[in-house]
């Protein structure tokens, strides 16, 4: 039952941490005229600030850190240690990293998915996989095997 507790606690910490941050992000953002510009291939019609995915990434991590610590110190529960989650953590900063390069060099798509698959790619050769798919409406379980890797990338 404290999971679930920490689980709101968690999702309130991390739309507080956005509330404070994002607004900040998009004032720096203004007065260093860091601006996503128009053009035929956006749907925004006037200049956008960049650097949103900051604040974004950062109330996801604290987050995180929050739902893992309550958990960790209050429940004891053996969680996936710290150190198994490591390569999650170095993708979602790889990521990140590199939309933070786009916004100000406008990478090429295939850059990006390239980044994203071979991120996928090492998560699901690390563990990090989804095995199994339930059906709802009939109970039923779908273990997917080898599949599940592409399942995973994908």
């Amino acid at each position: 039952m404290f999971s679930i507790y920490a689980m709101f606690a968690s999702i309130g910490v991390s739309l507080i941490t956005a509330v404070l941050i994002i607004p900040q992000i998009i004032r720096i953002a203004h007065r260093r005229k860091w601006y996503d510009d128009v053009d035929e291939r956006k749907i925004h019609t006037k200049d956008t600030p960049h650097m949103g995915g900051v604040g974004i990434f950062a109330a996801l991590i604290i987050g995180v850190a929050v739902f893992y610590l309550l958990n960790h110190f209050f429940l004891d529960l053996s969680l996936i240690p710290i150190v198994h989650l490591l390569p999650f953590f170095a993708i979602l900063v790889a990521v990140h990293v590199t939309g933070i390069i786009d916004d100000f060099t406008n990478l090429r798509a295939r850059y990006k998915f390239f980044i994203q698959f071979a991120g996928a790619s090492v998560l699901a050769f690390t563990g990090f996989t989804i095995s199994t798919v339930s059906l709802p409406w009939s109970g039923a379980i779908i273990n997917l095997g080898p599949i599940g890797y592409v399942f995973t990338i994908f």
